[in-house]
């Protein structure tokens, strides 16, 4: 495998931001995703980067904030969190607090992409980091299935960002018992769930198949992510690896070569044993049985009909006034619980879990919350390079789960607000 220089990946050579300040930056911001799974002292990985980066930005002499796009739904987003919160009867300091959480987290991180973020170093080190995390999924797949040993990487005794605090150790039993118990054996590298594996691997798919030459290498790349992500059996990992490669074949810049065509053929021959392999199994027999009757029967509450359809379904019940305004970011527990509602899954603690990420803006920011935040995402669409596809991407993980509350979404949306790479649109395809 040749060296992942971004430089050979492209169509082109690129000018940098090459300081130690903004590659800093860029790296934590890749690895934030990985990270932001453990909790440090009570607090998240993404409020700590948060407040470095916003010092970082602001301290930068050139610094200002353009209030347009994404400016406005994160401003709105805030009043949304200071006046819903004092509303719910909590205290003052706990409105201010919640405020600016959201503040510090925008101007640092949002901010911080125009300012900071390096796009030809992130996207290098972020190919590197999915292909490393690909191999430890195969490690997995491999003691797994040639051992019989259940291999989570996850170290034990850590504080989880997950299920209220789960200690990492009981996630652990808790997946070895549902094995034992008959289901498949799920692997998702240094990720808690596969599904998280899907979004933060898919920005990395998008870029080596629009972004990058299409040589065999890059197209080994993608096929390894690919294949990587379709073996965790998440549901969004197919979906995306599906729709990925249809935007691929419907929209890419691919003229084949012979040496191409077979090597996409040796990956599917590969991908359909490797299938008929995993599908021998009787675990994987009962997980897909089971997946399709959710699928088919949407009325039953499991999570992946909640992610689908519960949000609808609960918008549709919310006062008409609130529809417009929203019923208060980071209060959805509360206002369900209030208004009677509730969900059948899950208690008011991990109830945004089980909505995904557009019906749950819709709910907590109402239609108005909604159209700022497309307004602030869609015009990307118009630009010429790789982001179009990333936008489609990102609107696909949200109306298929709760990405936004993850560190996926925060690099997703960085990839899309670097002004360097829309600066560089012209000089990396002209090349």
């Amino acid at each position: 495998m040749n060296s992942l220089n971004y430089a050979n990946m492209t169509n082109g050579p690129l000018t940098s931001r090459s300081s130690a300040k903004s590659r800093v930056f860029t790296l934590l911001l890749i690895l934030l995703p990985i990270i932001n799974q453990v909790q440090i002292l009570g607090y998240s990985f993404l409020e700590f980067f948060g407040v470095v980066a916003m010092i970082m930005v602001l301290l930068r002499s050139h610094f200002r904030l353009r209030v347009s796009g994404l400016v406005l739904f994160y401003i709105y987003m805030t009043l949304s969190a200071f006046i819903s919160t004092i509303i719910y009867g909590e205290s003052l300091l706990t409105a201010v607090l919640s405020a600016a959480r959201i503040i510090v987290i925008y101007v640092g991180i949002f901010e911080g992409a125009k300012e900071l973020f390096d796009i030809k170093y992130a996207k290098t080190w972020f190919v590197r980091i999915v292909l490393v995390l690909c191999v430890l999924l195969y490690f997995q797949l491999v003691m797994y299935y040639l051992f019989g040993r259940q291999i989570y990487l996850i170290p034990d005794g850590l504080t989880l960002n997950y299920g209220s605090g789960m200690n990492s150790s009981l996630l652990v039993q808790r997946n070895i018992r549902s094995v034992m118990g008959g289901y498949i054996f799920r692997p998702s590298s240094l990720f808690i769930e596969p599904s998280y594996f899907a979004y933060y691997s898919s920005p990395a798919l998008i870029i080596l198949l629009f972004d990058c030459k299409l040589n065999r290498n890059n197209l080994y790349k993608a096929l390894t992510i690919s294949l990587a992500s379709i073996l965790t059996t998440s549901t969004i990992c197919l979906v995306c690896v599906l729709f990925t490669w249809l935007l691929f074949v419907l929209f890419g810049r691919h003229n084949l070569s012979k040496g191409q065509r077979r090597s996409i053929i040796a990956f599917i021959l590969i991908l359909i044993l490797a299938l008929l392999i995993v599908l021998n199994q009787s675990a994987v027999q009962f997980s897909l049985s089971r997946k399709m009757t959710q699928l088919l029967d949407l009325g039953e509450s499991t999570s992946s009909s909640m992610r689908l359809t519960r949000g609808w379904e609960y918008f549709g019940y919310m006062n008409p006034f609130l529809r417009i305004i929203g019923c208060g970011f980071g209060h959805l527990a509360d206002y369900f619980d209030i208004s009677g509602m509730g969900m059948k899954m899950s208690n008011s603690i991990n109830l945004t879990s089980y909505m995904n990420s557009f019906t749950g803006v819709l709910c907590s920011l109402g239609i108005v919350g909604l159209i700022l935040f497309l307004g602030g995402i869609i015009p990307i669409m118009q630009s010429k390079d790789y982001k179009r596809y990333m936008v489609v991407l990102l609107l696909v993980l949200m109306l298929a789960g709760a990405v936004m509350d993850l560190g996926s979404y925060y690099l997703i949306i960085a990839f899309l607000l670097s002004e360097q790479d829309m600066a560089e649109e012209e000089d990396i395809y002209n090349h």
